[in-house]
Parts: C-alpha cells; structure tokens; sequence
C-alpha cells in the first residue's frame, strides 16, 4: 500500500482505502481489529485504465474523493490547478474517439465536394465553408458528449464511452443535441458570411475594371469581417463551453430548458462567459495554439521525409499519393481536434461545477403562465361557466353560491 491508500493487486484492481472521517477509537483491540473496524472505507476500481489517475485527481479536486460526498463542491472546482488533470482527462481515447471520428469526416467534406464540381475558386470556398459548417458541430456534439461521459465517470462512478452518450443524444439527452447544436449552426453561419463578404469584395475587382480601383478602399472592412470570423469561433468555443457546463442536468429536459440554463451560463454581466470560465477560455485558446503546432511540426516532418525518399512517380501513383496525403492529413488533424474538442467540454464541465449546476435539484416545474391557465380552465369546469363567457359572468340561472361561512365575508353585505 502506498501513502495515497490504494493497494494494486496482481489481477489489476486496485483497492483505494479512505480514511475514516469520525475520530477512531481510543484504545483498539489491535489483535481483532481489521481495516473496516477501524473505520476505513474501502473502494474497488475493477478496471484501472491509463488516464484512471487523471479521473481520480478531478475528483479529489471537485470534493467527490470520499465515499458519502454525492456532489461536486463549487468552491474547490473553481481552482485553475484542476486544468491540469482536465488535460490528462481530455486525452483519454473514451472522451476524444467521437469527436476525431466526426472531425474526420468534416475535413475530407471538402475534397469529396471539390472532386465533385468544376475547379474554381467559388467551388473551393463552397468546400471549405461547408467543411466549417460540419466541423462546428462535430465540435459541439462532441464537447457536450465528452462532459457528459466524464460527468458520469466522476459522479456516478460509471466511466462509460462518449459513444453510449452520443446514442443518448436521441433519447434523453436530445434536449442537449439540439440546443447546442442550433447555437452551434448560427455562430458557425455567421462567421462563414463574414468569411463569404470578404471574398466578394475581393472578387469586384476581376469581375468590373470601374470597381478594380475600389476595392482597396474595402481594406478597413475585410479586416472587420476577418476579425468578425474569429469572433464567430470564439462564440463558438464559448457557447459549447456552456453547454458543457449545463449537460450533467440535461437528462429528460428539453431543448429550451437547457437553452435557458445555458443563457444563465453564457451571456450574462459584462463578460461573455461568468468567472469560473475566465482562465479557462484562456486555457482553451493556450491548448489550441499547443496543439497547433504540434501538428505543424508533424506535417514539416512529414514533408522532409517526402522529399528525401520520395521518388518519381507516374500520373495514377500522383493521384493515390495526393489522396493519401489527404487522408493522413485528416487523421492528423482530426486527433488534434478531437482532444481540442474533449478539453473544452472537460472544462466547461468544471466551470458548471464551479456554478453548482451538478448539484442535484428538485424537478423543474411548468411556468406560471401554464398553470395559471390550468387554474382557470379547471375553475370553469369547476363554476359551469362556458368558455366563451365574459370575464365575471356568473352560472346562467342560478344565482351566486353563497360564501363559505369560515371565509370571513360579511353576510350582510
């Protein structure tokens, strides 16, 4: 046993000992005393994994280490220390597996789209404005699937796949699908119009000579869509990040709910997103740029090697190797994006911790509109007054029902 109190064993469980929270006793019988008398708990953890010990720091980290704590403690997973281990969670395979899947299909969209239409540069830029489109909710699906499947890993002790919370998204989560991905859509089209305006001001110049002159003049204006289009993906990543942090709750919800308690998260006071989410946006940007360049120095790698044993080859070997090339650019980029994508719904989940969104809570009840008018509906069923009738009108008829005698209405009056 080591000082954390966890005792691997030869069959590859580990054994994690807690220490008793009451005072043990005085003076204990050490020749019948055992580890359970003494007052310890202990856990089993069947199945050890690679990145278990990341999991096992958030949750030391958000107050769930002991046996009887059920709910994160929004003190403790406001720390920046927890982003770390967030990290270390984000490149777990389980959390990341959906989101590279899905971002791998929306980076071969634009060679599938090229292929299929005549060359130019509108095709090109159709292909990459759709490959935008599909990345945006790649990105949003797979962030709030990562935060639900690490939710229920640190929760619920249950360490299930992104994938079983993807097939969840058309059940009792498709409340969650749906929000985040409209949000998704609107911030993903907005800055494919900025990306689309900036292209049609640079274009006026080859289709009229009168307006060649021009469009220098455009310059200010395509830097503000250009700056708009970053905008657009920093609302993005924002957005999901929210989502994230209202996905433990969203089980039965529906999508306007959970957009309800994403606009509590997202947009409120003078930041964009609340506090918790300060160092964490921060963080986001820092493991973007990370991964970034480790993608670049990939490539450069790749591309030294190419040229050094690369050899001369026919038109049909060209055509495969540029396919190739295609497609282990996708899976490169693909895998940097899907643990991109896992960090920021880690993070957002934190972040919802720290706002005690996992805190559980009684059931949402129905507006007060609704049940004012079941009030009132039930109350004409109740006098026999038709529908229709005026506001007042009394049962035709009759006359009014006396006043109970303990409502203390003056009889007299």
């Amino acid at each position: 046993m080591n000082a954390a109190g966890r005792v691997h064993c030869k069959c590859g469980a580990t054994l994690v000992l807690d220490p008793p929270r009451s005072r043990m006793p005085s003076s204990p019988d050490l020749h019948e005393a055992d580890i359970v008398s003494l007052g310890y708990t202990i856990r089993s953890v069947a199945s050890p994994r690679a990145f278990e010990s990341a999991h096992e720091a958030l949750r030391e980290g958000v107050g769930l280490g002991h046996p009887t704590a059920t709910t994160p403690d929004p003190g403790r997973a406001a720390r920046p220390a927890l982003l770390w281990p967030a990290l270390g969670a984000a490149l777990d395979p389980r959390l990341f597996a959906p989101a590279s899947v899905m971002m791998f299909g929306a980076l071969l969209l634009p060679a599938a789209i090229t292929a299929s239409l005549a060359p130019s540069p509108w095709a090109s830029l159709a292909a990459v404005l759709a490959a935008v489109v599909a990345a945006a909710g790649a990105l949003a699906l797979g962030s709030a699937a990562a935060a639900v499947a690490l939710h229920q890993a640190l929760v619920e002790s249950n360490a299930g796949r992104a994938w079983a919370v993807l097939g969840g998204f058309l059940g009792p989560r498709r409340g969650l699908a749906v929000s985040t991905l409209r949000h998704a859509m609107m911030a993903a089209l907005a800055g494919c119009a900025c990306v689309l305006g900036t292209a049609v001001l640079l274009s006026l110049g080859r289709v009229s000579e009168t307006a060649a002159p021009w469009v220098g003049l455009t310059a200010p204006l395509q830097a503000l869509l250009i700056a708009g289009a970053l905008a657009a993906l920093l609302i993005l990543v924002a957005v999901s990040m929210a989502h994230a942090a209202v996905a433990p709750s969203s089980a039965g919800l529906y999508a306007v709910q959970i957009e309800s308690g994403a606009r509590r998260v997202f947009g409120r006071g003078k930041n964009m997103l609340l506090r918790p989410f300060n160092v964490a946006v921060g963080a986001v940007g820092l493991v973007g740029l990370g991964l970034g360049g480790v993608l670049a120095v990939m490539l450069s790698v790749w591309d030294g090697l190419a040229a050094v044993f690369g050899g001369a080859a026919s038109e049909t070997s060209a055509w495969e190797a540029a396919v190739g090339r295609t497609v282990g650019w996708a899976m490169l980029a693909s895998l940097a994006a899907g643990v991109w994508t896992a960090f920021i719904g880690v993070v957002g989940l934190l972040g919802g911790y720290a706002l005690g969104i996992g805190v559980a809570r009684s059931p949402v009840r129905a507006p007060e509109i609704i049940t004012g008018t079941l009030r009132a509906m039930q109350a004409v069923i109740d006098s026999d007054i038709p529908a229709d009738a005026p506001v007042g009108a009394s049962t035709s008829g009759r006359a009014a029902s006396p006043p109970p005698p303990d409502s203390g209405v003056d009889d007299e009056s």
